[in-house]
Formats: C-alpha cells, structure tokens, sequence
C-alpha cells in the first residue's frame, strides 16, 4: 500500500495537463482553507485516513497542536503540486517562551493568600522574580496566573522549493495520514421465509479536536498494510454497537429532506486488490461524532444449516451442533460487526472478515441444543511401520530411530434431531498433525484433504447413524 501511495502522490506531481485532484475539490469551487483540516478531500481507511487538502505559499509553513501531531504520521506529510519542485522539508518543535513575560503569583501570607506580580524568570524551572521587591523565588504551576493564554506547543513544517511559473496548474496539496479519523462497517442481518436482507451502514468516526468540511470522500476496504499509531480515542467498542463518547450523527431518510440532502454511497469498485467506496457530495462531520451513512443494499441469499466441525480425536466424545449459516452476496462486503435478526428477533451477532462478491462465507453464531452428536472411536488395528515406509511418509521431519505407527479407526457417528422439524446438518472431521490418513468404506462421507465432509438432512424427532472407516499415519 506504501507503494501505491507514492505511485499516487508521483502522477499528480508529473501530470502537469490533467491534475486529478481538481476534480476531487471541484474545477470552480474557491478554497475555504483557514486552518488545518478545514475543508479537505479524504481516503478514510478502517485505521487511519488520508488526508488531501489545498494549500498555497501564504500558508506556509504549516502548523500543528500537540493534539493534532500525537494523531498523524509525520513522514506522510507531503507538499506537491504540478508547479512546484520540493527541495527540502523540515520538521521542528516550537513553543513561544513565557519568559520576560508579566504574570502574577499567588502566595500564602498567614491566613491569607497574597496575589504578587512577578515576571517569569525561567519557565522550565518556574522561577519568578518579585516586580516590587526585585526577589527571586520558585513556584508550582498551580500558583500562577496569566494575563493571557499560555503559549502551547507547536510543531512546524516548512519547505522549500522551486516553482515552475509556466505550469498553467498552480494549485498546491498538503497531504498526510492521520488515525483519529476512520471507518467500519456495521450490518443488520434480516431473515424471514420469503426474503432475507442486509443493511450495510458506514460508521465514519471523526476523534478529532475541529469538525471537518469534507468536499470529497473516498471509503476502501480490503486489507491494508500501513503502518499508523491507534487513535487514543478507541471508540470501537462493538459489545455496545456505538462509541462510549460523543455524538453519532444518523443520515438514514428519517425525513423527505434529510432523503434530498444526505450523501450516498456507491457500490465498491476494486482497485489493486482493494476496494473502493464513493461518497457523491460534500459533508460536515463534527469533532467527537459518529457520522453513519447507508451504503449500496447487495443481493444476498442466506443458507440456514445446522454444523459439527471438530478435530479428529481416537476417543469418544459428544457435543451440540452450531446454529451456522451460508452467506452469498452479489457484491464485495467490508469486515465489520453482524447482527442477525429471524423474523424481527435478535438471533445472534458476528464479526465477519472482508468477504468476496459471488463467495460462499460460512459462519456460526452459537449452540442448538436440539440437534445433538456422538462418536464412538473404535481402533480395529495398530501397526508400526518399517524405516523405509517411515521415512518415506515422514519426508524432511524423518530422523534415525522415528517411530511412525499406523492405525485402522471405526468411527459410528450418531446424530439426533429433537426438532419437531426437519434440518440441514453438515458434519466435519479435521486430521490434524497427521502423516497421512486415508477413509475407507465412505458411506456418505467424503474426503477433501485432510478434512472428512458429511452432508445429511435429518427428519424431525429422528436418530440416525452413520459411520467410516479412517486409517491414520502419525
């Protein structure tokens, strides 16, 4: 992804014709641009955002609070634009010095509290010289009082640079990441007989001290690797669906004109193994504010099954079946938090990974009591296997005196439904560790690696038993 933020960053810097970012901000619209992040174009990523916005020569150098500096990467902050060569950059600390400067400090005097004016000495030590009485003392931070408010911290960033004057583009662009501002994807998951749905909403979370003008916006999803330090400010938190602290601001349609104003959202469009959502007009997201926006509803077909996946094991054992699904859906789905609703009940929730259109993604949102399984592990025969049949099964892990055994399992797999109706159930064996296995008299079950698969529909109230044969090589 770092290389395809420089590839970005170059073409804008070389395409002196067609700048792209003139549309971004739009050909005719004039720069409001008075303070850091006031008006900007954003690529908002699950972490971190990227953050694209005007500059020009009278706004150098640029700078930013403590605040701002803890919450962006400061080797992203780049200046670029067709007409201009950037020769050097620089990065510094500065705060104004209080020192020289008329204060008053409040001193106990018995029972009660003197108010001197003083000027301050040195502002790292705290020391004071008394106006009057031409003493010098030290005070705690907590005794002093300003005039005015106290100088903070400030980290600069200058340029310099050589400008191209016959470029007809003289437009400029600061950019940087910053990870106070970013994005999940919340889904509802609602399933009836006649037709299942899911609504996908985009949960933009401004953690910022300004509210941000954003003329154009970008959402991508897929998996990023930059590397940005977390936000302070984790809001998070999905065992309670919405941030701990701030304001969510909701544009769902509530009225005729929130439908006519509101931003909307495109359908994802993938660019280098990433994808890419389009957000159609300019918005304002306040500091501390939870801005959720719908997104493009997908087709989906949604699969209702009862599932047993589990490790193979030469002992027998017991359980319950998972309450699982099957998910399909027409478009690209972003990982975010699901909840899933049967007919207007809340069922279950899941965390669920980047999902590819056309995909099946299976998940499991719990036991079902009713649909219950045991195995009885039976070994028929066991045998130890000569060097040369070791060595061969073992490969590069072979060493002189391994013993690799070899075993014949019956396994007699039995499964209950307590239902009063019938259900889908898939069952799965997973060979962990082992050299080699091999199924012998299948029955209805099949192999695919080092997995054994059952597919079975078992009627309501019903016992039915199955069973295979499974020789191991460990």
């Amino acid at each position: 992804m770092h290389l395809l933020f420089v590839l970005y960053t170059s073409l804008i810097i070389t395409a002196q014709a067609d700048n792209p970012l003139k549309k971004l901000f739009g050909k005719d619209k004039k720069s409001n641009v008075t303070t850091t992040d006031s008006s900007i174009v954003v690529k908002i990523f699950s972490n971190f955002a990227e953050i694209v916005r005007k500059i020009s020569s009278s706004e150098l150098p640029v700078e930013f609070s403590d605040e701002e500096w803890n919450e962006l990467r400061a080797d992203t902050i780049t200046l670029y634009g067709p007409s201009i060569d950037v020769t050097s950059q620089t990065i510094s600390e500065k705060k104004k010095s209080m020192n020289g400067e008329k204060i008053y400090v409040r001193r106990s005097n018995g029972d009660k509290i003197d108010v001197v004016e003083a000027v301050m000495i040195d502002e790292k030590k705290n020391l004071v010289q008394d106006t009057s009485k031409k003493r010098y003392f030290t005070v705690g931070s907590d005794q002093i009082e300003h005039i005015s408010t106290p100088p903070t911290n400030k980290h600069v960033v200058s340029f310099t640079y050589k400008p191209k004057p016959l470029v007809s583009d003289q437009q400029w662009y600061l950019t940087y990441l910053r990870s106070n501002l970013n994005w999940k994807t919340r889904y509802n998951l609602l399933l009836d007989e006649q037709k299942s749905q899911l609504i996908s909403l985009a949960d933009i979370r401004n953690d910022g001290e300004k509210s941000l003008t954003i003329e154009s916006a970008e959402l991508f999803g897929g998996d990023i690797n930059i590397q940005v330090r977390p936000s302070r400010h984790d809001h998070w938190a999905y065992a309670n669906h919405y941030p701990r602290l701030g304001r969510v601001d909701t544009d769902l349609g509530d009225t005729r004109a929130k439908i006519s104003s509101a931003p909307t959202i495109s359908r994802p469009e993938e660019l280098a193994g990433l994808y890419v959502y389009n957000i159609d007009k300019p918005f304002t997201i306040e500091s501390k504010t939870n801005y959720i926006l719908p997104m493009a509803k997908p087709t989906i077909k949604v699969d209702r099954f009862c599932s047993i996946a589990k490790s193979f094991h030469a002992t027998n054992n017991r359980g319950k079946a998972q309450r699982s699904y099957r998910l399909h859906s027409d478009q690209f789905l972003t990982k975010g938090n699901a909840i899933i609703r049967e007919s207007d009940h809340l069922v279950g929730e899941a965390n669920w990974p980047d999902i590819a259109a056309n995909d099946d993604y299976d998940f499991s949102i719990g036991e079902d009591p009713d649909v219950t399984y045991k195995e009885n592990v039976t070994r028929l025969s066991s045998k130890i296997l000569d060097e040369s049949a070791a060595k061969r099964l073992s490969g590069k892990q072979y060493y002189v005196g391994l013993i690799v055994t070899q075993s014949l399992y019956e396994i007699n797999l039995q499964l209950k439904n307590f239902k009063k109706r019938p259900i889908k159930l898939e069952y799965t064996q997973r060979f962990h560790g082992s050299k080699q296995f091999t199924v012998q008299e299948k029955g209805a079950f099949t192999q695919e690696g080092n997995e054994i698969h059952g597919h079975f529909t078992l009627p309501a109230n019903k016992e039915k038993d199955y069973k295979y044969k499974v020789e191991v090589t460990n």
